[in-house]
Formats: structure tokens, C-alpha cells, sequence
């Protein structure tokens, strides 16, 4: 499959020394859902020849490779096509695999399209698991967003939504290109999909690393989620396009990186 993952993204504070002195920089919310990619791409599949086995006879390994375009789905790490994850534990069909159908339709020869899904899955259950602020010990928290903190990004109970974070075309060489931001937009738009919400831009020749790592500290100062006043911001994604290309950093909200880090104490949590 030439369905390739998505990078690892690295941190911005480790990495401010790397950003270029001139570029555009874009800052994005960070979305807490589950990673999917959908592409229309490049699939080789190995089979035998039916005198495959006549050969062996004689010593010989024969195999035939086919080479197609075909619609292929995955999570951040796997490939779902061939999998189980086209259903879920009880046979209906899988969240992921509805929004996989949704998109694939739309794309060009060599595009993918990766994106988070949010809110619930097909079952009623939360994509991203729920946490409980009472355990901070501080009203003010509570008071803003109640007991719980519901990861919805506006979904009603029981539905779900996407947002695109990027978006690559790849030719019959394997080589891969990244759309700009603003192409990445438009090409959101014509398939009718959510891009992640920009929350802010400048161009800058000089300064840069400076003038990001401020940008990015006012912003997740600001807590709510620009998408759902009722919960907060994972954090915020920072893209650099200047001449070396395009960059792409994370820096996570301290109140979220508190309530994850609880919450995985608790012997409920999966």
C-alpha cells in the first residue's frame, strides 16, 4: 500500500532553534479525536500464476506483482481495508469506516486525506474518552466547564465529525507533495469536509521563532476550544511554509496535559 503514516509531530518548545528566519506560519487548533487517513493510491498485490506450481518442480519461485489505484482506509498506524475494523463488536458498520466511504469517493489518483474524527462512535460511546475536573480541586475550572470535560467539538449525542489537518498528492513515482494551507482549505471545501480551525496567521522575515512561541503561548492561555465553548483546547498546531517546505509542530494545552495525565491514573481508564 502507498497509503504513507503521518509524521510523528514534534514539540515546538524542543524544536524553535529548527523554524526558518522567514515563512508563513499558521496556527492551528489541535483536535482530540482519532487519526484516520483515506487515499485513492497505489496498491501492489503479489500473486502466484497458475504454473506457479509446475515451477517449483523445476526449483523455481515464480510470482506475478499487480499494480492498481485503489480506495485504501487507516488508522494513524494501520491499514483497516483487509481488517475487522470495518465493523465494530456487534457487526454494525464502524465509525471510520462510514467517513472513509464519505471521502473516498471524492479523491484524485494519488490523493490522501488525513483527519480526526470526533464525538461519538456508531454505538453512542465517545470517540475521546470524558475527564472529570473535580479531581483538579479548582472551582473556577469547574465552574467554565462543569464536572466533566466532553470532548463534542459540537457534535449532538450519538454523531460525529471530521476535520482535516492535511492533505498530500503523491505521483506514480512515490513521490509525495504537501499541499499549502490555503489548498489544503479550498480542496476541503470542494469535497465538502472541515479543514482544522485556524487560529491565527502571520508572515514574518525575521524573528520567527520569537514571534510563534508568543503567539502560540497567548493562544493556549485562552482555554476553550474555538469549535466548542463546552471544553477546552488540546493545544495548538504550528505550520511553517517558507523555502525549506512545510513544517509542522505541536505545543498541548497545560490544563489538558493535567486532566490526560489524571486520568490515566484512574482504574477506569482505557
Amino acid at each position: 500500500y502507498h497509503l504513507p503514516k503521518h509524521f510523528d509531530t514534534e514539540q515546538l518548545a524542543y524544536n524553535l532553534d529548527k523554524l526558518p528566519e522567514a515563512g508563513l506560519v499558521i496556527l492551528s487548533e489541535k483536535i482530540h479525536g482519532s487519526s484516520a487517513r483515506t487515499g485513492y493510491v497505489k496498491v501492489e498485490r503479489v500473486t502466484k500464476p497458475w504454473y506457479a506450481k509446475i515451477a517449483r518442480w523445476l526449483g523455481l519461485r515464480i510470482t506475478q506483482t499487480h499494480t492498481a489505484y485503489e480506495y485504501v482506509s487507516g488508522t494513524r498506524n494501520t491499514i483497516c481495508n483487509d481488517r475487522l475494523d470495518c465493523t465494530d463488536s456487534q457487526g454494525q458498520e464502524h465509525y471510520r469506516w462510514q467517513w472513509h466511504q464519505r471521502i473516498a469517493p471524492a479523491l484524485r489518483q494519488g490523493e490522501t486525506v488525513y483527519y480526526e474524527i470526533v464525538g461519538y462512535t456508531n454505538t453512542g460511546a465517545l470517540i475521546m474518552n470524558a475527564q472529570d475536573t473535580t479531581s483538579l480541586k479548582d472551582r473556577r475550572v469547574e465552574n467554565q466547564f462543569g464536572k466533566t470535560m466532553t470532548y463534542r467539538y459540537g457534535c449532538t449525542d450519538g454523531t460525529n465529525g471530521a476535520f482535516v489537518y492535511r492533505i498530500t498528492i503523491q505521483n506514480h513515482a512515490g513521490d509525495v507533495v504537501e499541499l499549502p494551507w490555503f489548498q489544503m482549505v479550498a480542496r476541503c471545501k470542494e469535497i465538502g469536509l472541515k479543514s482544522v480551525p485556524m487560529l491565527d496567521m502571520f508572515c514574518t522575515d525575521r524573528a520567527l521563532a520569537n514571534s510563534t512561541e508568543l503567539g502560540v503561548t497567548e493562544l493556549l492561555t485562552n482555554g476553550p476550544s474555538s469549535v466548542d465553548r463546552t471544553h477546552i483546547r488540546e493545544g495548538v498546531v504550528v505550520r511553517v511554509e517558507s523555502e525549506r517546505g512545510t513544517q509542522m509542530y505541536k505545543q498541548k494545552n497545560h490544563l489538558f496535559l493535567v486532566l490526560e495525565g489524571v486520568a490515566k491514573e484512574s482504574d477506569n481508564y482505557i
